[in-house]
């Protein structure tokens, strides 16, 4: 069932699925945030994956929770090729089911966003998959609704099982990636400011292409890549969520020049920061 390259997206605009092979080394090109909560379940291979602030070692089996606008990236360890089922849920699925949203903040937004699941565990998630991936591919009138329903089976597993995970065993990688993980707190509580590689090294005590070198295999990211990606982030809010003129808005998020913001800004999004503003 999983051995065909398979994508689905449903016609109520309620949840995507992706189940895909990628047989050489790869890494996300671009910066990778959403207004969708994703569901990542490795079948094979190993990755590293950056979520908000610190890298995991995602192996075969775990599963990566990945909460709405998180910022998020995958890149390889050592050895090419992996399998993965991907699936993105949006607020219309969970808006049909009472107390979901208790559920959610469960899956999402607390503890680990990487869990890694026993071969019994494993043998079940996987079947589910199957499952709803054998729906989607039979084109019956109720293949949606039979996804939809191993779908709420599976959060509803993952929640149960992630509860009962009492500890996070999810140390860094590396010492290197935790000096990182330290770095990327501080640019996250400091992006506001005019901040540069040549500042945090040196409050950091590194040299610049030092850290250049590690943060970009540490995280995936360029070190201006990420300043800029948390930097966008925060724009789009303050854009759809204040009254703030451009102007302010450059400023709060560490941009000196308004014309330099909206390059950027531009750059990240594919539009300028007024079009932005006018989409709801």
């Amino acid at each position: 069932m999983f051995d065909d390259s398979f994508e689905y997206r449903s016609t109520t605009n309620t949840f995507n699925i992706l189940c895909d092979e990628r047989k050489s080394f790869h890494t996300m090109q671009t910066t990778h945030i959403h207004d969708m909560h994703e569901l990542y379940y490795l079948l094979s291979g190993e990755r590293y994956y950056f979520i908000k602030d610190r890298t995991y070692h995602v192996k075969k089996g775990d599963f990566v929770l990945i909460n709405r606008h998180d910022l998020h990236k995958t890149f390889e360890v050592s050895s090419p090729g992996h399998k993965r089922v991907l699936i993105y849920i949006t607020n219309e699925l969970m808006s049909e089911y009472h107390n979901s949203y208790l559920l959610m903040d469960s899956l999402f937004k607390t503890g680990s966003p990487v869990l890694r699941l026993n071969s019994q565990d494993q043998f079940f998630v996987e079947s589910l998959l199957s499952h709803m991936l054998q729906s989607l591919k039979s084109r019956s009138p109720y293949m949606e609704i039979s996804a939809a329903a191993s779908l709420m089976k599976l959060l509803v597993f993952i929640n149960e099982t992630k509860t009962a995970s009492i500890h996070d065993i999810y140390e860094h990688p590396s010492p290197v990636h935790e000096k990182i993980s330290q770095i990327v707190h501080y640019i996250n509580a400091n992006f506001r400011k005019e901040i540069s590689l040549v500042d945090v090294s040196s409050h950091f005590y590194l040299s610049p292409s030092y850290l250049s070198r590690c943060f970009k295999k540490a995280t995936g990211f360029c070190f201006t890549e990420y300043l800029n990606s948390v930097r966008v982030k925060e724009a789009k809010y303050l854009l759809h969520n204040t009254k703030l003129s451009m102007t302010a808005i450059a400023e709060k998020t560490g941009y000196q020049s308004i014309s330099h913001f909206g390059r950027v800004f531009k750059s990240y999004t594919g539009m300028s920061p007024v079009k932005f503003k006018d989409i709801k």
